[in-house]
Parts: structure tokens; sequence; C-alpha cells
């Protein structure tokens, strides 16, 4: 006979599982930025050489996290003194080939990627914590179904942009689907506003808002908790 799995387990190996992700970004964030410096103006610059050794870092990330899809560091136009933005992104072409990636950043641009007023850049640029947006298809970016995670960086004491990583929707349900299924109800995660990331079952789709929890279901916070994700499954937490 199959033990009971309970829902405080699942909420523990899903919190196990977004924390390795967060602690990953994390390692990449201080690797990348450690690459950045700031001229006489205290302005943001990226050489060349710098830029170079970033792309061989978000290679090897990329190589050993194959759940993300991309990587690198996105800049707040205060920190490079620019009406342009500025991305530094690297995404996977292939299993074993990894391409820069090209923004519109210009602001009198037709395809404009106005990075600074989206979610996984506001969260953790002004709050200063790790964040997590989605699910969601980023026009004008990657133009693909995905989550991304961000982390703030510092360059010599001044917060400069963020750190992140794209998740492809279709990878994240292959890491996770099965987990919310090992309880017996359907489930599902939920995002910081309270819809469905992803669920167990077609009871849940992405993007149903679950505010306040239908009848019978209840929340369970889950870590990191500035990421802002619950379980949300079928019962009480006692």
């Amino acid at each position: 006979m199959t033990p009971t799995v309970t829902p405080q387990e699942i909420s523990a190996v899903l919190s196990t599982w977004f924390h390795n992700q967060f602690d990953q970004l994390e390692s990449l964030a201080q690797t990348l930025s450690a690459e950045l410096d700031l001229d006489d103006a205290k302005r943001l610059r990226v050489a060349d050489a710098a830029r170079k050794r970033m792309r061989q870092h978000s290679a090897e990330f990329l190589r050993a996290n194959p759940v993300a899809d991309g990587c690198g560091l996105i800049f707040s136009r205060a920190a490079l003194g620019s009406s342009n933005g500025q991305l530094e992104w690297w995404v996977r072409e292939e299993d074993a080939r990894f391409a820069r990636y090209s923004f519109g950043v210009n602001p009198n641009g037709d395809r404009y990627y106005d990075y600074e007023q989206l979610e996984w850049f506001t969260k953790a640029y002004e709050t200063g914590t790790q964040a997590m947006a989605g699910p969601y298809i980023d026009y004008l970016g990657v133009e693909d179904y995905i989550v991304t995670l961000t982390t703030p960086i510092t360059v010599q004491g001044i917060r400069a942009g963020v750190a992140g990583c794209d998740i492809q929707m279709t990878e994240l349900e292959a890491n996770l689907v099965p987990v919310l299924r090992r309880l017996e109800a359907d489930s599902a995660i939920l995002n910081s506003h309270g819809s469905v990331v992803l669920g167990s079952s077609g009871r849940f789709l992405s993007g149903d808002r679950m505010t306040p929890p239908p009848s019978g279901y209840t929340t369970i916070p889950l870590e990191p908790a500035s990421a802002g994700l619950s379980l949300l499954f079928h019962g009480s937490a006692s």
C-alpha cells in the first residue's frame, strides 16, 4: 500500500526545488556582477573582455541547469546613465550551444522592450529581494511562455539591476506536475497574485485566479517567501 503523502511534505519538496533554483541564480549573479565596473562618473560599464567572460559564465550556468532556458543581467537605465536599456542575456539554442540574445533597448525604436516596467524587474530591483514573475508570454522579449526568476545585483555598492533566468512553462511542468500529482486531490502552485502557475490536472489552468481559494481548499506558503508562491490543495493544513 502506497503511504499517504501530506500537503506539508509536498510543500517542502516544492520549496526545496525553488530554493535550489534561486541559490544557483544567486551564485550566477555574484559571478557576473564581479565582472562589472563603474567609470569615473559612477556609470556602469561592460568591457568587451568582461562580456566574453560573462558569456562563458552564463553558458556554464545553462549547461549545468537544463531547466533554465536563458540567463544573464538586466541593467537599470539609472545605473547606465543612459536613456537606452541594456541586457547581457544568453539563451539556449541547443543542448550544447548558447547565444547572446538581442533586445530592442532604444525607446525610439519600433520594438522597444521597456523591461523596467515589467514585474520581474521591478520586484527584485525595487525591493532588493529574490522574485518570480509569471507565467507570461514575454512579448518583445524572448517571445516564449515562461516564468522568470530574478535577484538584485550591486556594483561597488550601487544597485545596478537584476540577474535573472527564464524557465519555459513546458520545462516547469515537466519538473513539478509529477510532484503535485503525488497528492491524491487536485492541487496547484499559485503565484504572488493568487493566479495558477501550474496545476496537477485540468481543474486548475495556468493564469486562473484563485483569490480567494475555492471552497474546501487551503494554501501553504512556499519558500523562498519573497517569491510569493503557495501550494493550493483540497483539505485543511492541520
